[in-house]
């Protein structure tokens, strides 16, 4: 299934014998995961290439910015030409700097532009180590060129951008968003294209997908749109195999790369922690609070251990409660 695909509760419900959901991506906010969860249905994610959505951020810029669509328009209508602009010195405001919203950084950085970036955990150490300028929320939206969105959807970004920070942008400006649709509120976006409060938006995210035939988007020249597509490319269609390696590991027993997965816990013992500072970085597929381990979990972390040659010799993974570790929470995904 595909993250467009809703199953809420009310789904979940009608389907007492569902108990596996294999989806593109490692997030898929359509489902209810805790309903899934107390319903004992498993919910496996499927991991994917972040560089076509970085490459789709920036057709999506030079799109706006070289103004191809208006210019292709009026060449063929009119014979007329119109004026565009470099972009060496422009300032890029990042809402997010996670490994999309970096590699999508250093393409402008070699345009020249300047770069700089916020979001609620972002610190100014951060961006020095990625070589950008760190903003904050107010000068981000108030001094950009041109504003991208890399967040992840949640409650906290949920309609992030509204009418107060269109108001804030400079008439001049452009809003990209390859993230999630929700994230921008999409009727004062509307209201900002179709009154010039911006110069325009390229989008590829929206609150509904795919976009209604009849939406006030489709009418708008200073919109450029896609559907959905930021992450399609040959090679990510290829990469789909996983779900049939999903499904495969379910029926088997030890299901991998859940979404839902139940609390879990890392038992070790004072003499065993002493490897740990060899650990280079591990995190966890799964939201929530970690309070028990399954062993399909332990067995893809070492086999992932060992793919990227980080030892973990002396580490073990047990499934009982463990009493010397307090419960972490944790969010991201297992590289």
């Amino acid at each position: 299934m595909r993250e467009r695909t809703p199953f809420p509760q009310t789904v979940l419900d009608r389907l007492p014998r569902l108990r596996l959901l294999a989806t593109t991506g490692m997030r898929n906010q359509a489902i209810d995961l805790v309903t899934a969860r107390k319903r004992g249905i498993d919910v496996c994610g499927t991991p994917m290439l972040g560089y076509p959505a970085a490459e789709h951020t920036w057709a999506l810029i030079l799109a706006l910015v070289k103004q191809i669509p208006a210019k292709t328009c009026r060449c063929i209508r009119a014979g007329g030409r119109g004026l565009s602009t470099g972009f060496r010195k422009y300032t890029w405001k990042f809402l997010g700097l996670g490994k999309l919203g970096l590699q999508v950084a250093r393409v402008g950085l070699a345009f020249g532009m300047k770069v700089q970036a916020w979001s609620t955990n972002l610190t100014p150490d951060r961006c020095a180590e990625c070589g950008v300028e760190f903003a904050s929320r107010d000068e981000l939206f108030a001094t950009s060129d041109i504003v991208t969105v890399h967040l992840v959807l949640s409650d906290r970004t949920r309609d992030l951008i509204g009418a107060a920070e269109f108001q804030m942008m400079k008439a001049s400006a452009y809003l990209v968003n390859t993230s999630r649709g929700p994230i921008v509120q999409e009727s004062a976006l509307i209201a900002a294209l179709q009154g010039g409060v911006i110069a325009g938006a390229g989008l590829d995210v929206y609150d509904n997908e795919p976009l209604p035939q009849n939406h006030p988007l489709r009418g708008l020249d200073n919109a450029v749109l896609t559907g959905h597509t930021g992450m399609s490319c040959g090679r990510i269609s290829h990469r789909l195999w996983r779900w049939v390696e999903a499904i495969s590991a379910w029926l088997n027993g030890e299901p991998f790369r859940l979404l839902n997965c139940p609390k879990m816990v890392v038992e070790s013992s004072g003499e065993r922690m002493e490897n740990l500072d060899q650990l280079k970085a591990v995190t966890f597929d799964v939201f929530g609070t970690v309070v028990d381990w399954r062993t399909s979990i332990a067995r893809g972390v070492n086999l992932l251990a060992d793919e990227k040659e980080v030892s973990i010799d002396g580490a073990e993974f047990a499934s009982p409660l463990a009493k010397s570790l307090p419960a972490v929470d944790v969010e991201g995904a297992l590289w």
